[in-house]
């Protein structure tokens, strides 16, 4: 089986103490003959993470382009969907109880 990781991008208001976190993933699109195209798709979600995992995405998380943003490619090793109250609906995200980092290959 594939190794599955998650890139996580955090962003931290100028007048906030936490940080606002979402979850990037990308998917190859499978072909009608069952192969991969080499187009992906994208899409992020919402994410809430524990003090303890907020810690250790902290220690390895780094800046991207944008200075106020880092990204923390991240190994999920216990985590759920979850629905909250929004605005105007509920909506889901992924609560982080704990990470590590993703070794890269």
């Amino acid at each position: 089986m594939e190794q599955k990781y998650a890139y996580i991008f955090g962003k931290k208001a100028k007048t906030d103490e936490y940080y606002r976190f979402w979850l990037s993933l990308s998917t190859e699109k499978i072909g009608k003959n069952g192969k991969g195209t080499g187009e992906y798709l994208k899409a992020t979600m919402p994410v809430r993470m524990s003090k303890s995992a907020t810690e250790a995405w902290e220690e390895f998380a780094g800046k991207t382009k944008n200075k106020d943003i880092k990204l923390g490619i991240s190994h999920i090793k216990d985590g759920w969907l979850k629905v909250v109250e929004g605005p105007e609906d509920p909506y889901i995200v992924m609560f982080v109880n704990e990470l590590t980092e993703q070794e890269q290959d």
